[in-house]
């Protein structure tokens, strides 16, 4: 499956070596798994995986877990740690199931990855997510699971405007400079937040439903000063979400 997909510069992607998984999203995850697979006997694959640090937390948690890391940055994927449980592919997200040879997984992990897969028209971005998902439906078990995390971006009154006009503003070549400036690391290349809405109707159309759709407790901290940008942007609150879902 082609996907139009634009890349982050290495510059952009090093500031992606990185552990986000802080306590509270760590706990909404290894619920889940505990919950689907109490006997620690599962194998997973963690699409963007990039430096494997994610992966490797997981192996270490249960002992019995296999896991295939793919990404498709040369710079994140040298800086796994070698495991006798973990495969490292060197890939894109559009030639998974070349790379994957048929391969099933208990659970598909894409943590923070989906909006990263923009194009140069917000329609084609919206399509790449898609495809994307529905990929990592057909690689799974038939008891799998599909875990997703990814920033929410809810509407004050219209719920998808947020999702479009952070499209243009952060994909804009011309507005780089300034987005750059405002901590926006993906400035020229962009970001496709949703809405808690819009995200269970993506997952919906390629036959996933939720088990449990779960946000961080606290809405992210945001500087006064930077308050006022939730506002032009028509942003309710900025939080993460965890998507467990499953195919039905």
């Amino acid at each position: 499956m082609q996907m139009e997909l634009k890349q982050l510069s290495d510059e952009q992607l090093s500031e992606f070596d990185t552990d986000d998984m802080f306590v509270e999203r760590w706990n909404l995850i290894t619920q889940c798994i505990d919950r689907d697979f109490p006997d620690g006997k599962f194998c997973f694959l963690d699409l963007g995986g990039g430096n494997g640090i994610f992966t490797d937390r997981l192996l270490y948690r249960y002992p019995e877990a296999r896991a295939v890391v793919l990404d498709n940055s040369e710079l994140l994927i040298r800086r796994n740690k070698p495991n006798p449980r973990k495969t490292i592919l060197l890939a894109s997200v559009e030639d998974m199931e070349a790379k994957l040879a048929g391969q099933q997984f208990d659970i598909v992990f894409m943590n923070w990855l989906l909006h990263h897969l923009v194009a140069d028209s917000y329609a084609q971005t919206r399509e790449n997510v898609r495809s994307a998902v529905g990929l990592a439906r057909r690689h799974l078990t038939p008891k799998g699971r599909v875990s997703v995390f990814e920033n929410l971006c809810d509407g004050i009154l219209l719920d998808g405007l947020p999702s479009y006009l952070i499209f243009y503003i952060s994909s804009s070549r011309w507005l780089a400079p300034l987005t750059k400036k405002l901590g926006a690391n993906t400035a020229g290349v962009g970001v496709c937040y949703r809405s808690e809405r819009q995200w269970l109707a993506l997952f919906s159309s390629v036959g996933l439903r939720a088990v449990s759709s779960q946000a961080e407790k606290e809405p992210w901290y945001i500087p006064t000063f930077k308050k006022v940008l939730l506002y032009v942007l028509h942003i309710r609150d900025l939080k993460a979400n965890l998507f467990w879902l499953k195919a039905g």
